[in-house]
This record gives C-alpha cells, structure tokens and sequence, in this order.
C-alpha cells in the first residue's frame, strides 16, 4: 500500500491523517508517494515529514519506503512484505473516525 507523505501532517484532513498513522503503526504501508500536481506545494514539506515519520516508525522502515521498496521495483525484484499488526484505536480515536463521516 502507498501513502501520501501530506496525510501524516493532515493535508487531507484529521480523519486522514489518523488512519494514515494506524496504518504506519500497523506496518501497512510500503511506499511513499508525492501526489504532487503542482511545483513546490509538497516538496518543501518532505524533510520534516521525513522525521515525523522517523519518529513514528523509525528511520530503518522509513530507508525501506523511500528507498529499498522503489529500488525494488525498478529491477522488477520482490518486495517482502510483513505480516501486519492488528490496528489498534483507542476510544477516542474511535469516536473521532464515527463523528467525522
């Protein structure tokens, strides 16, 4: 699965932004995409996704969504792909996903 490096600072919205999370958390993304359709609007903002993104889960995994995965692709090569974490939502998250339909 591919995200938008603009959900994890909520671009698209809190809704968004806390499912793009859980899916991180949950080891559910492999890839990072730009959704990019005009210059400079998410290209500045990388760098500092980049280290939320360290801090949410680690710079290890986020070397293999930038890197290893895309370089994968390009020589048509397998991408091992772990088995995911159960999502987890708290009460509140809970509560925020059902109000905000």
């Amino acid at each position: 699965m591919q995200a938008n490096y603009g959900s994890i600072l909520g671009q698209y919205g809190e809704k968004a932004e806390l499912i793009v999370r859980k899916l991180f958390e949950s080891d559910m993304i492999h890839f990072l995409g730009s959704d990019v359709h005009r210059q400079k609007t998410i290209y500045p903002k990388i760098p500092r996704i980049l280290e939320e993104l360290k801090q949410l889960i680690g710079e290890e995994k986020v070397e293999e969504l930038t890197t290893v995965n895309p370089q994968l692709v390009l020589r048509n090569k397998r991408i091992e792909i772990p088995e995911p974490h159960p999502i987890k939502l708290s009460l509140k998250e809970k509560i925020m996903i059902n109000l905000k339909k």
